[in-house]
């Protein structure tokens, strides 16, 4: 590759450095990610960048439509093979390990002079959601609710609407709307008999208000759900592993992705409390009698 640079960037716990030619002017996407910037040194994810003519993948791949761009995915020999097209055609492909530690991006001159970030979407997000995964991690569609430095995460129910869910979550405070947020169930600087779960931001997702927070302890996950005679109820394990399962972010294109996920979410379920919130059912008619002294609900009328 010849002369190199090196930047990191840091993204719900996991470190990537990326390696890029000299040659190549260095530019972050926007604001939000410069700030996630960070030493490369001791990298979870190592990846280098040059610049050549991309080559499309060999064999049988799965092919994917998001934000105006089309990518493949699929595998060449023991390595994950990328390549996403633009409307001039590919633009950039890439090349990772089986456990996505290691990999080599490749864009087109066209691509480096227009977008100097080799790493711009989707290879970012896809590259968190697999070694995210695999180092037992969650990333679920929710939004997230900070109290006493604790984390509610809350879910949607089957057949809830947004206006639902928005009336179901009035109530609580600190309300943050992510699409997506990061649940780590595992061992993490602590003591061996650890058994929290800590939420980070899904930092490369733009809706998400505040990038930077750090990871907090996960409280409790509530399912929001229709009207029912009981406004709170705990669910049992199999039940909310099922319900989490509608909600995590899959690569059906892995193989291996089923089991692993469903094990990461047995140990989630298995660690918090999971509720379902519901309006409660009213069962009777409520209305205010102004001819007598009280209204049958305890409201007064002013006094003549």
């Amino acid at each position: 590759m010849g002369r190199s640079k090196l930047r990191g960037i840091e993204m719900a716990g996991v470190k990537l450095a990326i390696e890029v030619p000299s040659n190549l002017t260095w530019q972050w996407p926007d604001e939000r990610t410069r700030k996630l910037a960070c030493p490369p040194l001791d990298p979870d994810i190592q990846i280098g960048v040059r610049v050549a003519r991309p080559r499309r993948p060999m064999g049988e791949t799965f092919r994917y439509q998001t934000r105006g761009l089309r990518f493949e995915i699929g595998w060449e020999g023991e390595d994950w093979v990328v390549a996403i097209y633009g409307d001039d055609g590919c633009q950039r492909t890439a090349r990772f390990d089986a456990d996505f530690r290691h990999g080599e991006v490749v864009i087109s001159p066209e691509f480096a002079a227009s977008t100097p970030y080799p790493l711009a979407h989707p290879l970012d997000e896809l590259i968190m959601l697999h070694r995210l995964m695999r180092e037992g991690c969650l990333i679920v569609d929710g939004s997230v609710s900070i109290q006493d430095r604790q984390a509610l995460l809350f879910i949607e129910g089957e057949n809830v609407s947004s206006a639902t869910q928005s009336e179901l979550l009035g109530a609580t405070s600190n309300s943050r709307a992510c699409g997506q947020v990061v649940l780590r169930p595992v061992l993490q600087r602590a003591a061996a008999d650890e058994t929290r779960v800590w939420v980070h931001p899904a930092s490369w997702r733009t809706d998400c208000p505040n990038p930077e927070m750090g990871r907090v302890p996960l409280a409790s996950i509530h399912i929001l759900g229709l009207d029912g005679a009981s406004p709170v109820e705990p669910v049992e394990q199999q039940t909310a592993a099922n319900e989490m399962l509608q909600h995590v972010f899959a690569p059906v294109h892995d193989p291996d992705a089923a089991d692993r996920l469903f094990e990461i979410i047995q140990r989630v379920v298995s660690r918090v409390q999971v509720f379902r919130i519901r309006k409660p059912t009213m069962d009777r008619e409520i209305c205010f009698a102004w001819d007598r002294p009280r209204a049958v609900v305890g409201f007064a009328p002013p006094a003549l």
